[in-house]
């Protein structure tokens, strides 16, 4: 008898087909066991290398034993003519049968059912970097990937730079390939020189594979070595060294392999348009290209100073390539930034800017970046629709922008449409769950719709997270500003003014010490203050005299003020604190030209409240009182949903003002007692001075009301005084 015949006789092929399909359904089940319990990845292994010592070792035994009525015995101690091979044959059959349906029947729940379910679940994005995937993101698992930062392996430790700079410039054209998932820069430089394993920064990141690497220069020669990692199997998909003479052409040329590469192996759509983009050449200028990747790893910093410094840089690049669009477009985005961070004026930072990306696109029109710093430039400019068609723009071009979704996230929210602003928001978190502006942005989204302790808590975790972040506590600050809390307000306005001195973010501080009557802190502040603009400064002196009742000082710091340059909006605010409504209105109007013309427009957005009173104000004392009227009233109707001292949205004193502006006598009254019951402080001191209070000002119950908000004060600035805050 042949050996295949006997090894079939003795069962021996019917076992090992059982033992196969058993043990992957043990893998399956310890597979998901594993997964919710947390353990280690070895345990996993174990297991399979378990099963697969069984196997030979039960096909021995099969061949070894047999199953007799007596029970089990070895082979040869059985007669043939009384064998039951052929019963146990059959038993067999069913067994495998009755495995394999079981089988089939998981693979069925599995790829039918289970899938189905979780594409269904929308499961939240932790905030301390654990990403849970949810049918929100627009790239299956199979195709995420994140790009850890390329170790500089480079004699010289200045070479740090190009490394992180090519570090970028490959997550730039990764980020162009709409069927990828690419985690950004900022999530993925914390794990530099990490010793986690790269499934543990997979799980971490919600990704299934990840690119390591690293670059060498030498001379005139340089060495980039990569390999990509299946997250799940720990082992290479694809690896690969590339050694190049340093020319741009080259490093371009590698970046677009790479980039080629990782999407073949991760199977990922690549379109034609993707494909030219990737293989453009921005530049043929080596040293251009450095200085340009120097600008961008300062303007990632988000401080002051180093985005001047980055601006330094892109101004290098342009002045070694002046056809370098992407530098250009670096250089825009330096003054974008400046504006928002330094508040520097629009002349002098987001006018500049457009003039750069007109350039820039003009050259080349399908660069993403340009048209995303451009939407925002437009959003700033509350040109909402142009805002809109470059963000839908840059989506095709860069999909897998994190900052893209984040400020596109903020144009749906100045739309107030909110879902879509919190879909985008999310996709951003997604693509970059360790970014801390992306963090501080998810974190407040509650205090947007009223829940401020829940979006205080989440703060709270960025700021252990995030601690010499200083927008977190500018954050902190509004919100205790938004409470009525001065004291809460002031601590968190110094931090921000430690951290960064010049983030425009803490000129706040110099206004929190007006709410504790500390002039001399708030005169000091202002010097300290270097990019308050002058007539800011001037702002803050006339607002100290009327407080203090010197009408005749605050009319002199004004009359002082008109050879001063500065935008029409802050000298219409100037000219509303001492009552020159004429020059108020010319500001007001070049701002907001909708309010004072026909027709009026239906809906009033929740930023613009207090500035429509101030032209019902004006529009009041020019005697057009009717279009006045319906403006007081049209914001009435807009904050009716909102709460005094809640949320985002909270509106303090506005309606005291406006049913003081209407002649309501009674709700404004009744309004500003229910401000001093909750000891609401923040902005109390106008009610000394303002016109909008003229009407109520006289009666004991404004008199009473205001002795109360003034004693309040008092508590809460002899508490700031215990704490070391003044």
């Amino acid at each position: 008898m042949s050996l295949f015949h006997e090894l079939k006789r003795r069962n021996v092929f019917k076992v090992g087909v059982a033992y196969i399909v058993v043990a992957w359904l043990i893998i399956q089940v310890v597979d998901v066991v594993i997964n919710n319990i947390g353990a280690p990845d070895w345990v996993f292994r174990v297991v399979l290398l378990l099963l697969a010592i069984g196997l030979p070792v039960i096909l021995l035994f099969a061949w070894a034993f047999e199953m007799t009525p007596e029970g089990l015995k070895r082979e040869k101690q059985v007669d043939r003519a009384q064998s039951i091979t052929s019963q146990t044959s059959r038993k067999l059959d069913f067994a495998i049968i009755a495995v394999l349906v079981i089988a089939l029947g998981y693979f069925a729940i599995d790829k039918f059912m289970l899938s189905a379910g979780s594409a269904s679940d929308s499961g939240e994005a932790s905030l301390n970097g654990t990403q849970e995937q949810s049918a929100s993101e627009t790239t299956d698992l199979k195709k995420s990937i994140a790009v850890l930062p390329l170790a500089n392996r480079s004699a010289r430790e200045e070479d740090q730079y190009f490394a992180d700079g090519m570090h970028d410039d490959l997550l730039t054209q990764l980020a162009k390939i709409s069927s990828l998932k690419v985690i950004s820069r900022t999530s993925v430089m914390r794990y530099r020189d990490t010793e986690l394993s790269i499934p543990e920064i997979a799980r971490q990141l919600g990704v299934n594979a990840v690119l390591e690497g690293g670059v060498q220069r030498s001379g005139d020669q340089i060495r980039v070595n990569m390999q990509l990692i299946d997250a799940e199997t720990d082992e290479h998909l694809w690896a690969e060294t590339y050694d190049r003479q340093m020319t741009a052409e080259n490093l371009f040329a590698i970046q677009s392999a790479i980039t080629r590469q990782i999407t073949d192996a991760l199977k990922a759509s690549l379109s034609t348009a993707e494909a030219a983009r990737i293989d453009e050449r921005p530049t043929d200028n080596l040293e251009a290209f450095q200085e340009y990747m120097k600008g961008q790893q300062m303007l990632a910093l988000r401080t002051v100073p180093a985005i001047e410094e980055g601006k330094v840089h892109f101004e290098r690049a342009l002045a070694l390539d002046p056809g370098f669009s992407m530098a250009k477009t670096g250089l825009a985005n330096a003054y974008h930034l400046l504006y928002e961070y330094a508040d520097w004026p629009e002349d002098k930072s987001l006018d500049i800017a457009m003039v750069l990306l007109e350039q820039a696109l003009e050259s080349s029109p399908d660069l993403g970046e340009a048209y995303m710093v451009r939407g925002e430039i437009y959003r700033h400019k509350k040109d909402l629709a142009a805002a809109d068609l470059d963000f839908e723009r840059a989506m095709e071009l860069i999909p897998g922008n994190a900052a893209l979704s984040l400020w596109f996230s903020n144009l749906r929210s100045d739309q107030e449409r909110d879902d879509e602003a919190y879909a985008l928001l999310r996709r951003a978190h997604e693509l970059d769950p360790m970014s801390r502006v992306i963090h501080v942005n998810y974190a407040v989204h509650p205090f947007f719709f009223g829940q401020d302790e829940e979006a205080l808590a989440e703060l709270e975790r960025v700021k252990l997270l995030h601690p010499d972040y200083p927008a977190v506590y500018s954050y902190i600050s509004w919100f205790n500003w938004v409470w009525g809390d001065p004291v809460g307000s002031l601590r968190a306005n110094l931090k921000v003014f430690e951290l960064d001195p010049q983030n425009n973010r803490a000129e706040s501080l110099c206004y929190a010490y007006i709410g504790f009557d500390a002039e001399e802190s708030a005169l000091d502040c202002i010097k300290k203050f270097k990019n308050l603009e002058p007539l800011e400064k001037a702002y803050i002196r006339i607002l100290l005299h009327l407080i203090n009742g010197n009408r005749e000082m605050a009319q002199a710091v004004y009359e002082s003020t008109q050879d001063m340059e500065g935008e029409a909006y802050d000298r219409a605010n100037l000219a509303l604190l001492v009552g020159d409504y004429k020059m108020a209105r010319a500001g007001l109007e070049l701002e907001y030209p909708e309010w004072f013309s026909d027709p009026v427009p239906a809906t009033i957005l929740d930023d613009d409240a207090d500035e429509i009173v101030d032209i019902a104000l004006i529009l009041q004392k020019e005697g057009e009182t009717e279009r006045a009227t319906n403006l007081l009233n049209m914001v009435l109707e807009s904050i009716a949903p909102h709460k005094r001292n809640r949320g985002a949205n909270a509106f303090g004193f506005l309606d005291v003002s406006i049913f003081a502006l209407l002649g309501q006598t009674e709700q404004a009254l009744s309004a500003l007692e229910e401000c001093a019951d909750l000891e609401y402080l923040s902005g109390w001191q106008n009610l000394k001075f303002a016109a909008q209070y003229d009407t109520i000002r006289d009666d004991p119950r404004f008199s009473a009301a205001l002795s109360r908000l003034s004693a309040a004060a008092d508590l809460a600035r002899k508490r700031a005084m215990n704490e070391g805050l003044l």
